[in-house]
């Protein structure tokens, strides 16, 4: 367990106000580390912060700074508020995340744009306004990518395509921080179980939508069911940890095998677009 603990190691995670970020925020400070948190919505945030220190955190030890993350002020403040009240700076998470869907031929342009600003753009330049101060730790930075890079799927191709970007980024990342002693990782989940699927609907019954999309995902996986997000927080724990220490220019895929189950056919299994452009279109 001493290579799993995080104590008085500083770290950001981006997108902590829900999901996967709040769920890995919490863990890392369980383990030790003190945590800025990030989102837009102050509440959730605050909800989140004293969660972690209802879990035996001091007051001090957390952070909120709010904003979008696609805004170069708001990521500059994460870094700078962050090392000016911890003095230093061990761990950055980017998982902000949000996702459009939307098909190729009904694609516009900003849906794009949002796509690659915030999934991709953002976290270079975090992890750009970081680096000055993982030199000094020797620190590790973990991207919260997706396995849509290797799944290509209806719908979603601007947001595959930006954490697709993501993939490679993180990789070349890791070849020019390496020898300065940073390591660079990628997480890429499955289906996990998290509000960001209601930005994939506009069916009135938001509710029975995403339930039903869920549904259907979790019997594309060897395991039978969909991810919690604290499997993903372990995931990332393990990695910004020294039981990590020799992990780098990795991509960790935690999707339950649905890529097995993908390239073993699902492919061929698609439905064609004219099929999926109804009413059911948004719940697939």
């Amino acid at each position: 367990m001493e290579k799993l603990s995080l104590l008085g190691r500083v770290a950001i995670v981006t997108g902590s106000s829900s999901g996967m970020g709040e769920a890995t925020a919490v863990l890392l400070a369980r383990r030790g580390a003190r945590v800025t948190l990030h989102g837009r919505d102050l509440k959730k945030l605050d909800a989140v912060q004293q969660k972690i220190i209802a879990g035996g955190a001091k007051p001090d030890d957390t952070l909120v700074v709010s904003g979008d993350i696609s805004d170069p002020n708001v990521r500059q403040k994460l870094v700078s508020e962050t090392v000016k009240k911890f003095g230093r700076l061990d761990i950055l998470v980017n998982n902000a995340g949000f996702g459009h869907h939307a098909f190729i031929r009904d694609l516009k342009e900003k849906e794009v744009d949002d796509c690659f600003n915030g999934l991709f753009k953002a976290p270079v330049f975090m992890c750009q306004a970081a680096l000055p101060y993982l030199l000094k730790t020797k620190g590790n930075i973990v991207n919260v990518s997706s396995g849509l890079t290797s799944e290509p799927y209806p719908g979603l191709f601007a947001y595959g395509a930006a954490k697709a970007a993501l993939d490679y980024f993180s990789k070349c990342a890791a070849l020019e921080f390496g020898k300065s002693g940073i390591r660079v990782n990628t997480v890429n989940p499955g289906v996990i179980a998290t509000p960001i699927y209601t930005t994939f609907t506009d069916a009135p019954d938001k509710k029975d939508a995403v339930g039903n999309l869920l549904a259907h995902h979790e019997r594309k996986t060897i395991l039978g069911r969909n991810g919690q997000p604290e499997e993903i927080a372990e995931t990332i724990a393990f990695l910004v940890s020294d039981a990590g220490s020799f992990i780098t220019a990795g991509e960790v895929i935690a999707d339950g095998g649905r890529h097995i189950y993908f390239h073993s056919g699902e492919p061929a299994q698609m439905p064609k677009y004219d099929d999926l452009v109804g009413t059911d279109a948004q719940v697939r």
